[in-house]
């Protein structure tokens, strides 16, 4: 669980869409690209997440975790750090973004709950939530490094450090620490079903359909939201310290999940999470300081649950949860 917590902090799912925003206009100021050619490369890299996803969920269930993780922690930490010698062409930048995604849902707490739910079963809501704790405490630091490096050093620097702080703190703890449990239960054993039987059900078409409009929100909404802030006149300080404070109450949220989720039906607990995001980003239109913080809250706080649901809605295989997480990166800034 340690090595899972600190491998998710620095993955993908915190990485990419808690620091993009903060890149936007640096990106812009530098090589003359405009917001919505950059915004692109969000694109590119949610799609292939999307793609890739069926196809790291097998390779969890045919090679387990570490044998997945590792590949994916090195090839993310060396790309996205390869970005510090971005040239102007576009599609340099859209190219290293399609890279990302290829290893990216090696790194997010999905692929790191296929070791931990081996070892948990009547808690596992509880263990789960304190892997996506990671997520929450890399959301509170990563914008706030990010945003101090691009002050102080410029962006290649930030891209730099970055990728290699991937590379520094997930690599080492989840080659020596991350493992399954050796006494696996039959609800963990994966089944050797089709692509096509798995998405008839109608639960699973029911959860990918609700994942997928409220990544919309949620995505669309984080990957925009420093620049849009600036725009309103905010230092770049302050922007990441909204993104921060999205990022701390991510953390609340998925602490409070796992208890929730113990508790109460997964379905109610993810209608209130999501009419919770709706309510913050409808907020997130009035121009006020106070109004981005407050709305910031409520969108991280019910962000943090998100991922812990989709696990514990029903029992899945690691294709299962890769297939809809799939459809939770596939969305368009």
């Amino acid at each position: 669980m340690l090595a899972s917590f600190f491998g998710v902090m620095v993955g993908y799912s915190v990485l990419i869409p808690y620091t993009f925003g903060l890149f936007l206009k640096p990106l812009s100021a530098a090589f003359g690209w405009r917001r919505d050619q950059i915004s692109v490369a969000f694109g590119c890299v949610a799609v292939t997440v999307a793609v890739c996803s069926p196809i790291v969920g097998r390779l969890l269930d045919r090679f387990g975790p570490r044998r997945t993780i590792l590949p994916c922690l090195v090839a993310f930490g060396l790309w996205f750090a390869s970005l510090s010698f971005l040239t102007p062409r576009l599609m340099h930048f859209y190219l290293v973004f399609i890279f990302l995604g290829l290893a990216g849902n090696g790194t997010t707490q999905l692929a790191y709950s296929r070791a931990v739910s081996t070892w948990f079963f009547e808690r596992r809501g509880a263990a789960l939530s304190l892997i996506a704790a990671g997520a929450g405490v890399g959301a509170m630091i990563l914008p706030l490094l990010a945003g101090w490096l691009l002050q102080k050093y410029g962006w290649r620097a930030a891209y730099g450090v970055l990728g290699i702080l991937v590379l520094a703190v997930g690599f080492p703890l989840t080659s020596i620490l991350v493992r399954e449990s050796g006494h696996i239960s039959q609800a963990t054993q994966t089944k050797d079903e089709s692509l096509l039987s798995s998405i008839r059900t109608r639960p699973f078409l029911l959860l990918l359909g609700a994942i997928f409009h409220y990544s919309i929100s949620f995505n669309g909404v984080i990957s925009h939201l420093a620049a849009l802030l600036t725009d309103r006149g905010l230092p770049l300080r302050t922007a990441a310290q909204v993104l921060s404070i999205l990022g701390a109450c991510g953390l609340a949220g998925r602490l409070s999940t796992g208890y929730l989720l113990d508790k109460f039906f997964a379905v109610r607990v993810s209608f209130i999470l999501f009419s919770t995001t709706v309510a913050g980003v409808l907020l997130l239109s009035r121009p006020s300081v106070l109004a981005a913080f407050f709305s910031a809250a409520m969108i991280g706080f019910a962000a943090g649950g998100e991922s812990d649901t989709i696990g514990t809605s029903r029992q899945m295989s690691g294709r299962d949860m890769y297939r809809m997480r799939g459809v939770s990166y596939q969305t368009s800034p």
